[in-house]
């Protein structure tokens, strides 16, 4: 509606002044080039936000199952992870020279208010961890250790990359040296 007023406007100052025909002239043209602009930038945008969403929790039962990753020489971490509603329940174990140093549980879930995974981990020494993640296509995750006072605080960030069915390699932090784990049957 507003611009059909604009326009009658624009035809009854044309009729009436040449010299204000330049001017009001320019100001309509510089009008409809920022609303182009605009207009360009917001489809823009929109078609960046609004791209395929990725099934987070179908993409998550790739970890389905039993994994285990050679860390050094005769030190190895084994993983299982068993299907418990959208999510997992995990249970690791670190295992040197044939005996177990460490392990734990964790519960994997989606959370779809904030569409991230939250990861709850506790080891049998008490050692209680928080991770978010998040897939970010259908063969990476990240996971970002949170502190659990101020969980907006990022404390530790790893990167996982499936790159096959049976294997998936961690990048954690700086390290440049990815570990392997591969599905035990």
């Amino acid at each position: 509606m507003s611009c059909l007023i604009t326009l009658y406007k624009l035809t009854i100052i044309f009729k009436s002044n040449p010299f204000e025909n330049t001017i009001v002239m320019k100001k309509f043209s510089l009008t409809i080039s920022m609303m182009v602009v605009l207009l360009i930038l917001s489809n823009g945008l929109q078609a960046q936000t609004s791209g395929d969403k990725l099934d987070q929790v179908t993409l998550l039962k790739q970890f389905t199952g039993k994994w285990k990753c050679d860390i050094a020489k005769d030190t190895s971490e084994v993983m299982e992870a068993v299907p418990y509603g959208k999510g997992f329940e995990v249970h690791y174990m670190f295992v040197g020279s044939g005996n177990i140093f460490m392990e734990g549980k964790q519960l994997w879930g989606f959370d779809s208010k904030y569409e991230n995974f939250i990861c709850y981990s506790l080891s049998t020494v008490g050692k209680f961890q928080l991770f978010t993640g998040k897939f970010t296509t259908d063969k990476k995750i990240y996971w970002e250790g949170k502190s659990l006072i101020t969980p907006d605080k990022i404390l530790s960030r790893y990167d996982y990359e499936f790159l096959s069915p049976d294997s998936f390699s961690i990048l954690e932090g700086k390290n440049p040296v990815p570990f392997v784990y591969k599905r035990v049957k």
